[in-house]
């Protein structure tokens, strides 16, 4: 959450969405149950008004899109996250729900950590606001939203560079310079 802002809940969501979500934790495998992770992912993004950036988006496609996808994504994880059969299972196994207590005691504290250990490297949600027109941009043409870091890692040059100017390939292209 920290480093990847809303983007890290939906790739959790993904990763997740073949397993049963209220898996009490056992000796073989001690991570706590989705909706759990899922429900501190959520408190996470609602302390930092993750919820307000969809406002930022912009008008011109496929920004409405995105909104709304993201407004519904947001929506269905806090419809998950509200049902509590995970905290049910939890407590229902007496050793388990002695470990939790002192889970949600570093739950708590965990967050200043986290941000001063992060400095500069935490997600700024509200700071990303300025780079949606780009990155809209680059989604409308069918670019992925950070391919300039793939290029520039990768260290090769950009395919059919040379392209005309103003044809398709060529604004791809364009749009990978900021």
């Amino acid at each position: 959450m920290y480093l990847f802002g809303p983007a890290y809940l939906f790739a959790l969501f993904e990763v997740a969405c073949d397993e049963p979500l209220d898996v009490c934790p056992d000796p073989h495998q001690y991570y706590p149950p989705w909706r759990f992770r899922f429900r501190e992912c959520l408190k996470v993004l609602t302390a930092r008004r993750a919820d307000e950036l969809a406002k930022y988006l912009g008008s011109s496609p496929p920004a409405p899109a995105i909104r709304e996808s993201y407004i519904e994504r947001l929506r269905y994880l806090r419809t998950l996250a509200v049902a509590q059969p995970d905290i049910n299972a939890i407590q229902d196994n007496k050793i388990v729900s002695r470990a939790y207590v002192e889970i949600q005691s570093v739950l708590q504290n965990l967050a200043g950590f986290i941000e001063t250990e992060l400095g500069e490297l935490a997600y700024d949600l509200h700071g990303e606001r300025e780079n949606f027109p780009t990155l809209i941009k680059r989604l409308s043409l069918g670019v992925p939203p950070f391919a300039d870091w793939y290029i520039k890692l990768s260290n090769i040059s950009r395919p059919l560079a040379s392209t005309s100017p103003g044809s398709e390939v060529s604004r791809r292209h364009e749009c990978l310079d900021p």
